[in-house]
């Protein structure tokens, strides 16, 4: 017979299904690709005989995370620690096929819990034989494969079944516990000894790391070890059983510095607070369920030795499922130095907001629920009964309303509780509610980053993930409630979880928001929509692979990634490549599953809004150990992750209302309140994203002074700015489109003005754009006006506007050229055709403003003009002096120049210029011509007028007005023009 081996057992499965070309047919026949592991490996199982199994444990029906088979006890170098008792234990409990009798893993860790709250630490031992499937098992004739499953052969001779041993030894306490600093009471428990082996411990000798050595324990006996120092410990344990043998175990326990108790007035005062009952039917809960929590006082420096309470400060805690004594655990004291007491720099100062405030007189109430990722409404209930005990015990001192902030999660429930209050008419002595960075539109989680948890703890391989970042994440009621876009909803664009519509129904039916208070958000999002850019969509923000060292193929590359802003992309992708990886995890090529953007191409993942810090950086450490653990033989790892995506956008945190869906709305230059898109009284927001629920300096005077009753002064509270865009022309029929636009927000009207008799609003009056066009011809420059009107204010703008046919038109940059063409640009608003005249005739029409090649006529001055039409009429440029150019031709001289009495007109008969009119007609014509001379004044009136034959002629300029005049001389069709001044 052959050398037996053993392998997980999908992994002998498709070595078996390989060996007989039958590999399709057994993912064709295994169940569905989202099942858990454990339903995977059943139903390959199925038809074998289980009483044959000989210890009827069969490792490999789990996917073996926790690598028992490294585990013996024989040398005690292999490590273990808390997390990883509960992972060995889990994947023991789940491979058997009899567990009557066994602690379930819930129920371990349920007990250890309150060990733990007792101090007191069992150290724990597991101690089981289990079988594995010999990879010769068919070659053997022990097994056959049909249909993707395994069967036995009837009447084999031997077992296809090997048989092994481990041992596990460690301190225990509940998953993902806490180690702190401090004393800690260790005791051997024999109802902690879990196996199926005979156990007969005679001590156990222990060397906890703490400097003092070896003990020695005897059943049932306990020791007190002092931790002065933090650090990993490496515990080292000894089963000395009787007759002499002994099995050895490593363990580490992660100390971290302890937590000073809490001091004098420094929530050592306590409000325990039993809810009101909450009806949770609709949710698939008990129809009597309570929210309950505790109240911890951090009185005011002056009442501190009088323990009373004159202005109370409710400060709800936010989202935090229950994780007492573990490693995420938010106490009150930890409430108070990350977000009340933070350290902030206001101006290069060091400020403490919570030390001010006590120092000023108020007293600070933490409220801490028993489960802080509970249905809202269930916490809220909680709320309502503290609003009624802090009233009730100090009601005598009190001197002010209370001021309640609810930060993320906690607004929602401080919302609900003070809209709960005003609906049933109890009093909550409320004067300010705070929202602080809440969901009040709904958060966000990456669909990715859920699908990717959702990968592992629904494949039921990991027992330590599920309590923290599966449920904490996102489905505990609490996510449940206020995501926007949740995995259980099955869909690529956002779609919540039921949980969320139950929430939003019940908010409605009470009323939505209190009126009996002011009430007030303090945002970590941008106001001037700036993008989140730590993250870019559809970019990747976890990747975990490994490859072989000798290897640059990816045997195993798991990602997640950011939400689609533009088009479809993949949202996971979870590659297991080779037949050991890919079939251990059931995954024949790449798991994947895909994100569509938000309305209008919008991505929650980097949209404008607080973001959170990324999760995955506490659990570096973990990963690397569990990587080592169970895939060690691959050498190379890369574990990246960059999680910082937006968690609660700045349009929901300030929930402002929209006419249309838009995560990327700017209301730095709004009022949001007066605009009526917002029912918070005041929205604060800084001008870039920060982290959520983080105090900083920023808002940290903007929390004082709403706590005081001094807030600043609203913005843009009555002027707004206005601007017009339009043409400066109406013309007739064809309706023309004027726009303005103001930094007013959303609850605007819009009165548009145009006062000429000719001009009518066509449509949008009232809105930011209009229709207008003009009625007849009538010529007529006006103003036009829009006038802005909110509820914060109003504002105005104007623009100069012409109606009726084309504004006069202007001429310029007239040049002659040599050849007898004029070049000249049209000044006009007028589209073509461009009639151009020369002294009155039409000498060219044509479609550009700049035209050329206009026929300039003969030699001598000209005047030039134009014509320009629209749908309503047609406007000439006019006769105007500045519109005279001059073909030089030389034809005559004129002296003197400047004259007092007389001018002197020499006729050139014999010049190039008649020779070339003689050229274009008949010379017997051109010679019977007379030349008439012509004097203009500077209005192009006619002054003096006289005729020659070719002769000189002289003109008396007496009797005129001192100026500029024209002569202009004309024989045939030549005319010239010259400028003269008279001089007297």
């Amino acid at each position: 017979m052959s050398k037996a081996n053993s392998l997980p057992l999908l992994v002998v499965v498709v070595i078996l299904a390989n060996l007989f070309g039958t590999v399709s047919q057994v993912y064709s026949q295994v169940v569905e690709i989202d099942s858990t592991y454990l339903e995977q490996t059943n139903y390959i199982l199925a038809p074998l005989d289980k009483s044959k199994i000989p210890k009827a444990i069969l490792y490999g029906r789990m996917f073996d995370l926790a690598s028992l088979e490294r585990y013996t006890g024989i040398t005690g170098t292999d490590t273990s620690e808390v997390d990883h008792f509960h992972q060995a234990y889990y994947e023991i409990y789940n491979s058997s096929y009899n567990v009557t009798g066994w602690k379930t893993p819930d129920q371990l860790d349920s007990d250890l819990d309150i060990l733990f709250n007792s101090n007191i630490h069992p150290i724990g031992i597991l101690y089981y034989d289990y079988n594995t499937i010999d990879t010769n098992a068919i070659a053997n004739n022990q097994f056959y494969l049909q249909n993707g499953q395994l069967h036995d052969v009837i009447n084999r001779t031997t077992s296809p079944y090997l048989t092994k041993t481990t041992f596990v030894a460690s301190p225990l306490g509940p998953s993902q516990v806490l180690w702190e600093t401090g004393t800690h009471t260790f005791k051997l428990d024999p109802l902690y000894f879990l196996g199926n082996k005979p156990l007969n411990v005679n001590n156990v000798t222990i060397d906890f790391n703490d400097g003092v050595g070896l003990r020695t324990l005897a059943l049932n006996s306990s020791v007190t070890v002092n931790y002065t120092t933090s650090g990993p410990k490496y515990v080292t344990i000894n089963v000395n059983l009787v007759g002499g043998a002994v099995l050895k175990g490593t363990a580490i326990l992660d100390i971290r510095t302890g937590r000073p108790a809490p001091q004098l007035c420094n929530g050592v005062d306590t409000i325990q607070i039993k809810a009101l009952p909450f009806n949770a039917n609709q949710y698939g809960g008990a129809s009597n369920e309570q929210g309950n929590g505790v109240g911890y006082i951090y009185f005011s420096n002056a009442n501190c030795t009088s323990k009373k309470v004159t202005k109370p400060i409710i400060f709800l805690d936010g989202f935090d499922p229950k994780q007492k004594k573990k490693k995420d655990e938010r106490t009150p004291q930890k409430i108070w130095d990350d977000f009340i007491n933070k350290r902030v720099l206001v101006n290069g100062v060091e400020v403490r907001l919570g030390d001010k405030l006590r120092a000023d007189g108020y007293d600070i109430i933490i409220y801490d629920y028993d489960d802080g990722g509970d249905l809202i409404e269930k916490n809220a209930l909680g709320v309502v009964q503290l609003f009624k005990r802090i009233y009730t015990k100090y009601q005598t001192s009190l001197l002010d309303d209370y001021v309640v902030i609810g930060p993320s999660y906690g607004s929602l429930v401080a919302q609900y509780a003070l809209t709960y209050c005003e609906k049933y008419n109890i009093p909550h002595h409320t004067r300010l509610y705070i929202s602080f960075d809440g969901p009040q539109q709904g958060a966000n989680v990456p669909v990715g980053l859920q699908q990717f948890l959702d990968f592992f703890t629904k494949k039921g391989i990991v027992a330590w993930l599920k309590p923290n970042l599966k449920n904490g994440l996102h489905n505990v009621p609490a996510a449940k409630q206020m995501l926007v876009h949740h995995s259980n909803a099955n869909s690529e664009t956002p779609m919540p979880d039921n949980f969320r519509n139950i929430y939003k129904a019940n908010l409605t039916a009470i009323g939505e928001y209190p009126t009996k208070c002011r009430k007030v958000a303090i945002i970590n999002g941008s106001s001037v929509a700036a993008a989140n850019t730590f993250l870019a969509p559809c970019g990747e923000m976890v990747h975990y692979s490994l490859k072989k060292l000798l290897s640059s193929a990816k045997k195993l590359n798991w990602n997640a990634y950011s939400s689609a802003k533009t088009s479809r992309c993949e949202s996971i992708n979870m590659l297991t490549d080779g037949y050991f990886l890919r079939w251990i995890l059931n995954r024949p090529t790449s798991y994947i599953r895909y994100t569509q953007p938000a309305p209008n191409n919008q991505s929650y993942d980097v949209a404008p809004g607080g973001y959170f810090g990324d999760p995955f950086g506490d659990y570096e450490g973990t990963v690397k150990f569990y990587s080592n653990l169970a895939f060690g033989f691959i050498r190379k790892k890369e574990f990246r992750h960059n999680v910082n995506p937006t968690f609660m956008p700045s349009v929901s945190s300030a929930d402002i209302r929209l006419q249309s869906f838009n995560l990327n709305f700017p209301f730095n230059n709004l009022n949001l309140a007066c605009e009526g898109i917002t029912p918070f009284d005041r929205v604060y927001a800084p001008l870039v994203n920060e982290e959520h629920v983080s105090i900083t300096s920023n808002n940290v005077d903007w929390f004082e002074k709403e706590i005081k009753g001094v807030p600043p002064p609203v913005p843009n509270g009555s002027v707004y700015t206005v601007t017009i865009n339009g043409p400066s022309e109406i013309p007739c029929s064809t309706p023309v489109i004027f726009t303005a636009t103001a930094n007013s927000g959303v609850s605007t009207q819009y009165i548009w003005s145009f006062p000429s008799p000719n001009v009518t609003i066509v449509s949008g009056q009232g809105t930011s754009s209009v229709q207008v066009r003009s009625v007849d011809a009538t010529v007529k420059d006006f103003t036009a006006t829009v006038s802005v009107n909110t509820k914060c204010g109003t504002g105005s703008a104007t623009k100069a506007t012409h109606s009726g046919a084309p504004v006069i038109p202007t001429i310029s940059n007239i040049i002659v050229s040599p050849t007898g063409a004029v070049n000249a640009t049209v000044n006009t608003n007028a589209s073509p055709p461009y009639k151009w005249y020369v002294d009155g005739v039409l000498a060219k029409t044509g479609t550009l403003k700049n035209e050329q090649y206009i026929p300039a006529g003969s030699c001598g001055y000209h005047m030039l003009t134009v014509d320009v039409t629209n749908n309503c009429g047609t406007t000439n440029s006019g006769t105007r002096p500045e519109y005279l150019y001059n073909r030089n031709c030389s034809s005559f001289t004129v002296y003197p120049n400047p004259s007092d009495t007389e001018l002197t007109v020499k006729l050139a008969a014999d010049s190039d210029a008649n020779a070339s009119m003689a050229r274009t007609e008949s010379a017997a014509t051109t010679n019977k011509l007379p030349y008439q001379i012509r004097l203009f004044d500077k209005n192009m009136l006619e002054v003096r007028k006289i005729l020659s034959n070719g002769e000189d002629v002289r003109i008396s300029t007496i009797g005129l007005e001192s100026g500029i005049y024209y002569l202009q001389v004309k024989n045939g069709k030549l005319i010239e023009v010259s400028n003269v001044l008279i001089q007297h």
